[in-house]
């Protein structure tokens, strides 16, 4: 992967052509440079290079768990003026190829701040962990010697804020209209930020349907269910309920189905 994809990537742009792969030969160990990942939100991580050396390249592989979609990564930061080109290639839905260069020989002075920022999706397994970590990473100095390089997984509870939720924190409104057919409006309001779980049961106990499962900032939502749309078919009239959790917190709303 290392020189040839370096390389790919250099000519695309016409900048520096050989750096890296001259770094990637030699022998001499520069001083350390920091390679890390960090959240800047629900939806985006933020690749950060702590330096104390000049930089003039950097190559890397970002890998998530299997639960995270890698949806594109952007220039930020230091690299957020014209002569930086942060370059991508796709290896599969959680796993990005990433190479750093300057058009005009630039390099990252000694210094710390965000290169990059990777916009991401969650899909609906109901991970409880999620991890982002570095692979194959290369860095250069001006000189074309290679920098030895530090990195550290980030690991995040998908359900960060739920553990600090209390009962207080979470409401869900009743529905309306009510009695309904075939749709209600379900309204609820979350006072701190949250990893949020809404469905649909039946009086049995069956999961109707899955209306929302993501992190959301503090607010008011509301949902509109429309119950002739499920996996079930067609739904007879009676008793259901609006389930919404919250970490270890769960309330609910009795609906009424009527035709």
């Amino acid at each position: 992967m290392g020189v040839s994809l370096i390389g790919r990537k250099l000519k695309r742009y016409g900048i520096l052509e050989s750096i890296l792969a001259v770094a990637m030969a030699s022998t001499s160990l520069q001083a350390e440079t920091k390679l890390t990942a960090s959240s800047k939100s629900p939806s985006i991580i933020e690749i950060r290079l702590e330096n104390d050396q000049p930089i003039a390249g950097l190559q890397f592989v970002l890998r998530s768990s299997s639960d995270i979609v890698l949806q594109e990564i952007n220039k930020t930061g230091r690299t957020s003026t014209e002569n930086w080109n942060v370059a991508s290639n796709r290896m599969n839905d959680s796993t990005f190829s990433v190479v750093i260069m300057s058009n005009d020989m630039s390099y990252f002075s000694n210094g710390s701040g965000v290169v990059a920022e990777v916009s991401i999706s969650r899909r609906d397994d109901h991970a409880i962990t999620e991890t982002f970590s570095f692979m194959g990473v290369v860095a250069a100095d001006p000189q074309a010697q290679l920098v030895n390089v530090t990195t550290a997984d980030l690991v995040m509870n998908s359900q960060g804020a739920s553990s600090e939720i209390s009962s207080s924190d979470v409401s869900i409104g009743q529905n309306y209209p009510n009695p309904f057919n075939p749709s209600t409006r379900i309204s609820y309001t979350l006072k701190k930020d949250a990893q949020i779980r809404l469905t649909v049961f039946d009086i049995t106990g069956r999961e109707i349907s899955l209306l929302v499962h993501q992190y959301q900032t503090k607010g008011t939502y509301a949902v509109t269910w429309n119950s002739s749309e499920n996996r079930w078919g067609q739904l007879a009239s009676g008793t259901y309920f609006a389930r919404l959790q919250v970490g270890d917190i769960v309330v609910t709303r009795k609906m009424l189905l009527t035709k």
